[in-house]
């Protein structure tokens, strides 16, 4: 999944400046025949626009586009649901053309149905992704726009299960959650509480993994589906279980210095792909970042969207999250390490030595 930060700052909605405490998330369908996100962030992105969502998804290409602060209130579902939930939008096929309400005929089923798994899967890993930043249930906390009317908390639409309905696709919002759960690492099939979570790293094999966890190849496989053994990448979680003897994660050396091995560690923690960089950051932040090294650390000269592990700090910490390690950032996370005894240095927004060391031992603790 891609997240790229677009946040509609023209927008009423993002200048009313409200947040919320996030109770659920709810996803929508735009309700047009229009696939390409872009156009809804070019029109939505001024004043006098009566709505706004949390992102947009895509549906050439699957990118989620955040398109507000995670927390802050959206104007998607109407009723109460803008006070409790974040609303998600996936675009819809071009090959659709509505006819009266929920109802549309469609001018190619084959390629609309490619454009509604494309944005299937990825509102998957995007609910499955904000569940765990939340701690959300993904069964009984998700809800489409049509549920939501249907609790009350809501106005009264039938997405997205009119687009997957008109498709004859086998969609629910049901199956939604379901998948949603698998994705956290969850099962929709069976009792997975002699199960933990693996994230694949660079190098490793099945092999190597099986030999970890004092199980075979052959029981990876089956336990997450995998069709073909020798073909795993970094990033991608696997299911083991514990009966095996699993042992806890490697301690990284709290050596003061942030590298790779540091970066991984961090977005094994908070639930982020784990490859070892911490992406776009600013070139004009690289004077307070003196103890982290290049070979972790992606600068450009513009602002590209940060690092999703940066953003992930930034709400750990109570800092702006806006993805890019700036000073202020470092100030929140000095302070929260001393908060917890980590960090004895000065809150000086210079991440030195002291201050990995500090968020080094932090990740050592975390299971």
């Amino acid at each position: 999944m891609k997240i790229v930060k677009n946040i509609l700052t023209k927008n009423d909605c993002y200048k009313a400046g409200r947040t919320i405490a996030v109770k659920g998330l709810m996803i929508h369908s735009v309700g047009c025949n229009q696939p390409s996100a872009s156009a809804f962030l070019k029109n939505w992105n001024r004043s006098g626009v009566e709505a706004c969502v949390h992102a947009f998804i895509d549906g050439n290409s699957g990118t989620v586009y955040q398109t507000l602060p995670w927390n802050h209130r959206g104007w998607h579902g109407g009723g109460s649901s803008n006070n409790t939930h974040i609303g998600v939008e996936m675009c819809e096929p071009s090959q659709i053309k509505y006819t009266g309400g929920a109802s549309f005929t469609c001018s190619d089923k084959a390629a609309a149905r490619k454009v509604a798994e494309r944005t299937y899967k990825s509102a998957v890993e995007l609910f499955a992704y904000l569940c765990k930043q939340y701690k959300l249930n993904p069964i009984t906390q998700i809800c489409s726009h049509h549920e939501g009317y249907l609790k009350g908390i809501a106005t009264n639409h039938g997405d997205p299960e009119h687009l997957w309905k008109g498709l004859g696709m086998s969609y629910t919002m049901d199956g939604f959650r379901k998948d949603v759960k698998a994705a956290m690492g969850g099962s929709t099939s069976a009792d997975t509480s002699d199960t933990s979570t693996y994230t694949v790293k660079k190098g490793d094999t099945l092999t190597a993994i099986a030999k970890k966890y004092d199980t075979t190849v052959d029981e990876l496989v089956k336990l997450n589906n995998i069709k073909d053994k020798n073909k795993i990448t970094v990033g991608q979680k696997l299911k083991v279980k514990n009966s095996t003897g699993a042992s806890n994660p490697e301690k990284i050396a709290e050596d003061g210095t942030w590298g790779p091995d540091t970066t991984r560690r961090a977005q094994e923690v908070f639930g982020t792909v784990a490859d070892g960089i911490v992406s776009n950051q600013m070139q004009a932040d690289r004077k307070y970042l003196g103890a982290c090294h290049s070979s972790s650390w992606d600068f450009d000269s513009t602002y590209t969207g940060g690092s999703s592990l940066i953003y992930e700090i930034q709400a750990w910490v109570g800092a702006n999250q806006d993805g890019t390690a700036g000073k202020e950032t470092i100030k929140k996370l000095q302070t929260k390490l001393k908060s917890l005894g980590l960090y004895d240095g000065a809150v000086d927004g210079s991440c030195g030595t002291g201050t990995v060391k500090g968020f080094q031992k932090w990740l050592n603790k975390q299971k």
